[in-house]
């Protein structure tokens, strides 16, 4: 027997691809190329589609953070990746698994959150699912989004791309670590055609490892270049996740974002040339 925390999240992606669409015809972004996938509509428009689910005592603690603390978060954090598409807030769903004995003020509180986020970013909750279970707690946020223009996927990378950021990293670390609530804010708007991001949910390092699994390139990463928010440290800046900052690259020409080093052809995640891992695996 081979256990999830043997194969490790990107492991275990790998094995499950095989069940699993990819691109070709309608479909622009297919499994295993990106945390959304995406597909054009009849009418030439292009839909993005993404999930998140949020586990109490893995991704929040209600011990400390507010029911719609919980619920904006977990909206935030699932719009990101459609903010990293260029896509448009459409339409939202909710599956909610709880204990029986679970507060109910404290499942309002968290639908309360998740509904004046979506407001915030102009998407339409639908529904969704409830069910029980013998815990803990846990949210998962489906969204749609319109994109602006067609979505490019983490394996259209090649080496010698830009790196760059759309921000200070490691405020969310920080927060976490003084357990104080904060309500993250999708960077929507920020981005031009030819672009190719993912969210820094699971840190900046983890996220390069994603490129690396879709597209097969390595990276360099020069520290001082990389944006550090106030009271963080650089470490917490590379490994440090519950971001909804975006890692984006580009093949050529300016952009207004911060770089912070290019991809490499030998698969390698440098930091100043010292090879590197870190952030968050699901199963490690």
């Amino acid at each position: 027997m081979t256990t999830l925390r043997e194969l490790g999240e990107l492991g275990l992606l790998a094995r499950l691809l095989p069940h699993l669409s990819k691109r070709g015809g309608s479909v622009l972004i297919g499994a295993g190329e990106d945390d959304a996938a995406a597909w054009r509509e009849g009418d030439g428009s292009m839909t993005v589609a993404t999930c998140d689910t949020f586990v109490e005592s893995v991704h929040f603690d209600l011990g400390w953070m507010p029911p719609e603390t919980v619920g904006w978060r977990a909206c935030a954090l699932t719009l990101a990746d459609l903010a990293a598409k260029a896509a448009r807030p459409t339409y939202g769903l909710v599956a909610l698994s709880a204990p029986v004995e679970a507060d109910s003020a404290v499942v309002e509180g968290i639908y309360a959150g998740l509904a004046e986020c979506a407001r915030a970013y102009g998407m339409r909750l639908l529904g969704g699912d409830t069910t029980s279970t013998p815990g803990p707690l846990a949210v998962t946020v489906f969204a749609l989004g319109r994109a602006t223009w067609e979505p490019l996927p983490r394996s259209s990378v090649r080496a010698g791309w830009t790196i760059a950021v759309t921000g200070a990293l490691g405020a969310e670390a920080v927060a976490l670590a003084e357990r104080r609530p904060t309500r993250p804010r999708p960077r929507f708007g920020e981005l031009a055609p030819g672009c190719v991001c993912g969210d820094v949910s699971d840190g900046l390092l983890r996220e390069l490892l994603k490129f690396k699994a879709a597209a097969g390139v390595g990276a360099a990463i020069e520290s001082a270049r990389v944006p550090i928010a106030a009271g963080a440290t650089l470490e917490q800046a590379l490994t440090g996740g519950e971001e909804v900052e975006l890692l984006c690259a580009w093949p050529r020409g300016a952009r207004e974002l911060t770089v912070i080093g290019h991809f490499t052809g030998d698969g390698r995640i440098l930091v100043d040339g010292e090879e590197r891992e870190g952030g968050y695996d699901h199963f490690g």
